[in-house]
Order: C-alpha cells, then structure tokens, then sequence
C-alpha cells in the first residue's frame, strides 16, 4: 500500500512540475513576442 501511494506521489510532482514548465515557456513565447514588437515598433 504504501509503495503504491509513493508512486501516485510521484505522478503528482511529475505533473505539476510540467504544469511549472509550460507555464515558463508560455511566459518566455509572451515576453519574446513583445520584445519583437517592441522592436517593429522603434524601426
């Protein structure tokens, strides 16, 4: 039982450490965007 616990512990991390990631990515993707139209802008 306890074995079996740890494992769906496991899944858990595993799931919100890619929910942290793709919020990273989402983050960098937005802040490029902007960055790049920023620079449209200024030419």
């Amino acid at each position: 039982m306890a074995t079996n616990d740890f494992g769906m512990e496991k899944i858990l991390v595993a799931k919100s450490w890619s929910h942290v990631s793709a919020a990273r990515i989402a983050t960098a993707t937005l802040q490029l965007k902007l960055i790049e139209a920023g620079s449209k802008e200024k030419m």
